[in-house]
């Protein structure tokens, strides 16, 4: 069996099950943060398609991978232990059933954001964001771009942060939606 720790932060152990020991305390006391949800959701099962060539001769690798939302600590674990994989396995899942780790919006994909241009009139138009066939109106309202001047109308539309304006959106609907839902599942204040 074979364990690779490339990474644990900036520590320094002496053995690999005292690096898993601490990586495993800090999935205890820190979220994890969830753009690393993008890179395999912190366990990839087939870490030779992951890494490469330099594995040859690790069968069956499982890599562990990501970093902590209120703390820097990126840890990169390579094992084929059945016993280092199972902790690991353990202490991550545990990690994202945390309130601290589902109330982080999850990770933004530009790929799921259509923008429609609407004209109202010659010199006027709306932008329309549907981002997962969800319509994004921030803050309720109508998404206008500035007019910056007679020619730039069409640059405007083309270049403003779209994507800004949507990943904004979404992270704040996201909080808004775990908080409502919170306070929904407390128990009422004893008196």
């Amino acid at each position: 069996m074979t364990t690779i720790v490339l990474s644990n932060g900036h520590l320094r152990t002496e053995t690999i099950e005292a690096a898993i020991d601490v990586l495993i305390e800090i999935l205890r006391d820190h979220p994890l943060n969830r753009l690393f949800e993008k890179y395999g959701n912190f366990v990839e099962r087939d870490a030779r398609n992951l890494r490469g060539e330099w594995l040859e001769g690790v069968e069956n690798a499982v890599s562990f991978f990501g970093n902590f939302f209120d703390r820097s600590h990126v840890f990169d674990i390579v094992s084929n232990d059945a016993h280092h994989v199972e902790r690991l396995c353990t202490a991550i899942a545990a990690n994202r059933q945390r309130a601290d780790y589902l109330r982080q919006p999850p990770p933004y994909d530009p790929a799921k954001l259509v923008v429609e241009r609407k004209r109202i009139s010659a010199t006027q138009m709306e932008v329309v964001l549907i981002y997962d066939g969800q319509r994004i109106e921030p803050n309720g309202g109508s998404i206008r771009p500035e007019r910056r001047g007679r020619h730039e109308e069409r640059d405007a539309y083309y270049w403003h942060d779209w994507h800004g304006i949507a990943r904004r959106e979404l992270a704040r609907r996201h909080v808004e939606a775990f908080d409502r839902g919170l306070k929904t599942r407390e128990p009422p204040a004893s008196s």
